[in-house]
């Protein structure tokens, strides 16, 4: 007969270093001048971004719902801040950037026979666009494949295996830009 009782899951390394990392930016940035309200969009946002990152660090997905969490916040916060011909720029911008990736990924699939780049990723970098608008995206795509590269050589050492998700680097980069007010 099961057990009845609540099951904790042990948490690991790296989902503790992604639950401390997200507020420990925002403090940051609040002490450094970031405005409290600011923080409305902000937190939800690091809800999202830190599910997505967990997800993908676990399984090498990243959830729809995490990813439609960053859609939808990115797009009420266009709407209150921008005029709607700026915001159809930006999402048609956000779509094109996620179909491109989405191509680039399938050819090094087919190419390499081995994912290196995910429809998730894609999807990922289209929802970040539109919190950061088609020029700053290329900002966060620089952190965030810096942030991998790092990661992977450090796994590799460690290990021999170099397989990491691009999400949670994606993500805390996206995060990043966003705390400093480099996103429009």
């Amino acid at each position: 007969m099961p057990s009845r009782t609540l099951q904790l899951h042990k948490i690991d390394d790296a989902s503790l270093l992604v639950g401390i990392a997200y507020p420990v930016a925002a403090l940051c940035a609040v002490a450094w001048g970031m405005q409290p309200s600011q923080l409305l969009w902000v937190c939800p946002l690091a809800v999202f971004l830190v599910a997505a990152s967990i997800a993908d660090l676990r399984t090498f997905t990243i959830p729809d719902v995490a990813t439609s969490g960053v859609v939808l916040l990115g797009l009420g916060r266009l709407l209150t801040l921008s005029s709607l011909p700026e915001v159809a720029f930006v999402v048609g911008s956000g779509i094109v950037l996620m179909a491109l990736f989405w191509i680039v990924g399938e050819v090094l699939f087919r190419r390499l026979g081995q994912e290196g780049l995910g429809i998730g990723d894609a999807k990922l970098i289209g929802a970040c666009t539109l919190w950061t608008g088609p020029m700053s995206i290329w900002f966060v795509l620089f952190l965030g494949a810096v942030g991998g590269i790092i990661y992977g050589l450090l796994q590799r050492r460690r290990s021999g295996d170099g397989h990491i998700p691009f999400g949670p680097f994606l993500a805390f980069a996206l995060y990043l830009v966003v705390l400093a007010g480099t996103a429009p």
